[in-house]
């Protein structure tokens, strides 16, 4: 049987703590390589991971991470009371190894398989960096200093303590029962807007929600109004989605929405942020808001609303979140449409 001295290191792992691949991964790959191109033969025994540990300057923990995650893939087999092996058995047709070592800061990866075009516009995207230092007036950035961390940690020991087994597996697709009736109640004192739990749908942010709802309700090429200026997000996911983007300048009161109806009529989606835009601020009049509704029912279009900073304001109620005052609206806007 092939067998390395115990306590010596594989001569071929070269560790780059400077490398933004963690450690632990570096060695994976590298054993992984080596073994597909077959400079670990079958049943070669490998360093234990203390002696490992102490030859690479790394952590021993670091080692077993990668040792277990090697041996869960089937390219490692431990054995009890002798230590860590190639097995014995490998497949007859290992793919070829895609990474070259010995040097970790040389090391060269094969291209990948080609994305569809939908995927390969989203690669384009400028990732969003997050921001480190906070201050104040940042945009999307709430006041740290002011939040009540002590009465949430509260909260969610509460909540923990008071867990239920289906909190540890999956949820209902559309997110947390729960959750989707403490919204609707919600939503109806203090918005009163009257829906039910299976209207609404939970997701893991604006961005995923944007894309789930363009993409359920339009298809590439169809128009789509929005304001400019506007968040750059949408303007990029809207552009991934190959869907044509319809510029609709901003005015004190708002979109201009008469603009869209003589010009892009034929549109097939509106976003529109109409109780404070993004970045401007202003708010979209009711009279505009009226003329969008009349034009979504008369060309079979949708509106997509981003609401996301109605109810923050410094002073006074944000607009239409007056129960009655909506009452009187969706009563008006009844009759307006029959």
């Amino acid at each position: 049987m092939s067998r390395l001295e115990k306590g010596v290191a594989l001569p071929l792992l070269k560790v780059e703590n400077s490398a933004s691949t963690p450690i632990y991964r570096q060695i994976e790959d590298q054993i992984r390589t080596a073994v597909l191109a077959g400079t670990l033969k079958p049943n070669m025994q490998l360093p234990s991971s203390r002696a490992l540990a102490r030859e690479l300057k790394v952590s021993r923990p670091t080692i077993i991470q990668a040792y277990e995650y090697l041996t869960f893939e089937g390219f490692l087999e431990s054995r009890h009371g002798a230590g860590t092996f190639v097995p014995k058995m490998l497949p007859d047709h290992l793919p070829e190894p895609t990474v070259q070592y010995p040097d970790a800061r040389s090391s060269k990866v094969s291209a990948p398989k080609p994305l569809s075009d939908v995927g390969a516009q989203f690669a384009k995207l400028t990732s969003h960096s997050y921001r480190t230092q906070y201050s104040a007036f940042l945009p999307n950035v709430p006041a740290y200093d002011l939040f009540p961390f002590e009465q949430w940690q509260k909260l969610r020991n509460r909540c923990i303590k008071q867990s239920k087994p289906n909190m540890l597996g999956y949820e209902d697709s559309a997110g947390s029962l729960a959750l989707r009736t403490s919204i609707t109640q919600y939503l109806a004192v203090h918005r009163g807007d009257v829906c039910d739990p299976d209207q609404i749908l939970i997701v893991p942010g604006a961005t995923f929600a944007l894309h789930l709802a363009v993409t359920l309700l339009s298809n590439p090429g169809d128009k789509v109004w929005l304001e400019d200026p506007g968040p750059d997000g949408v303007r990029l996911t809207l552009k991934a989605l190959n869907r044509t983007i319809s510029n609709l300048d901003v005015e004190p009161d708002g979109m201009d929405v008469g603009t869209g109806i003589r010009d892009h009529n034929d549109a097939r989606l509106a976003i529109t942020m109409p109780s404070r835009h993004h970045p401007l601020g202003v708010t979209l009049s009711l009279a505009k808001r009226l003329s969008m509704l009349r034009w979504a029912q008369q060309n079979g279009a949708w509106i997509i609303e981003d609401d996301y900073d109605s109810e923050f304001r410094y002073n006074g109620r944000p607009p239409c979140l007056d129960a009655q005052y909506r009452f009187h609206q969706q009563r008006y806007l009844h009759r307006y449409f029959q």
